[in-house]
């Protein structure tokens, strides 16, 4: 609902002047130096395109389904196990008058080449394979996300929700300058609407 937190203790702290003399002239320093070294800050966003090692990073639905398969194999082999158990029994009962090279009870055990018992790197992999599109599609989207900001683009609901989005515009309705831009964000995270959204029983009156 806000872009970052500047709710009415923290603009208190900053002194009688508020947010003029310090934090909004800082903060577009920032953005100004940001959008002079944003093809800077994109090539070294475009590595998460490509780079191989981001698919060692589990998402809530993979981890999910490993955790899954891993409960499933759990219970396989305890029922293998306590099979094992039994057979291991009447072995035992019947040693006498059977020969024990002639009866032997073998345990399923997991195996790397196994469909039963996959190793935990088979399943990793198994779950990298279907999930190894969405997630380039979400860094994409993010990457897309970084590059609007750095040029101005902001949203529709930042735009309605401030009242002098048309004076500080350059270049298009939805593209603003720095200047702009901060001012802009600034209305939004410090809007009474907003806050009182986001803290259940606030009223800004107090």
């Amino acid at each position: 609902m806000v872009p970052f937190r500047l709710t009415r203790d923290l603009v208190h702290a900053l002194g009688p002047l508020g947010l003029q003399t310090g934090f909004i002239p800082a903060a577009e320093a920032v953005l100004r130096e940001l959008r002079n070294g944003s093809d800077v800050i994109l090539t070294l966003l475009q590595v998460l395109l490509f780079d191989p090692l981001y698919s060692w990073s589990l998402s809530p639905a993979q981890l999910y389904a490993l955790e899954a398969k891993r409960a499933e194999i759990n219970t396989t082999l305890d029922k293998s196990k306590s099979s094992s158990y039994f057979f291991n029994d009447q072995y035992k009962n019947t040693s006498k008058s059977m020969n024990k090279e002639n009866f032997k009870v073998n345990t399923l055990q997991p195996n790397e080449n196994s469909l039963i018992f996959p190793s935990n790197q088979q399943l990793y992999n198994t779950n990298m394979i279907d999930e190894k599109e969405p997630v380039n599609q979400l860094a994409e989207r993010v990457l897309l996300g970084v590059k609007g900001k750095l040029q101005g683009l902001v949203s529709g609901n930042l735009v309605v929700n401030s009242n002098e989005t048309s004076s500080n515009c350059s270049g298009g309705l939805d593209q603003l300058d720095v200047g702009g831009h901060i001012g802009l964000l600034v209305r939004a995270a410090t809007d009474y609407s907003n806050l009182s959204r986001m803290y259940f029983g606030w009223q800004a009156y107090l």
